[in-house]
């Protein structure tokens, strides 16, 4: 339970560093109104993944829905990065976001079931 702890914690403070850090960008070629409401819906996401590190077991359930949310970056990144639209830089960081997703899995598993 412990790793499932400190994957959580991880896993949320990192988000919301990144996800958080959008509002003190320059806004970039897309409408700005996207980036912020990007911002916002991303940050509220790494919240629930402290809370599931408050009590990964009685959480549990909602950790299908940690991975699926990794994924949905991580995937279109990787789409992206096929066809040539992104640079190496940027699908570094789906790497993390697989990474987590894989971690995210474990615990699942690993994790008694209430």
């Amino acid at each position: 339970m412990r790793m499932a702890t400190w994957s959580f914690a991880l896993a949320g403070v990192y988000g919301l560093a990144a996800t958080l850090s959008l509002y003190f960008r320059a806004p970039l070629t897309i409408e700005t109104q996207w980036l912020y409401a990007f911002a916002g819906a991303a940050a509220v996401t790494q919240l629930a993944y402290l809370l599931i590190a408050t009590d990964p077991v009685r959480y549990r359930l909602v950790i299908p829905i940690g991975i699926a949310s990794k994924l949905s970056f991580a995937v279109p990144m990787t789409i992206l990065y096929a066809h040539g639209a992104i640079t190496m830089g940027s699908f570094a960081f789906a790497q993390i976001d697989y990474a987590l997703a894989a971690l995210f899995a474990v615990n699942f598993v690993r994790l008694p079931n209430r």
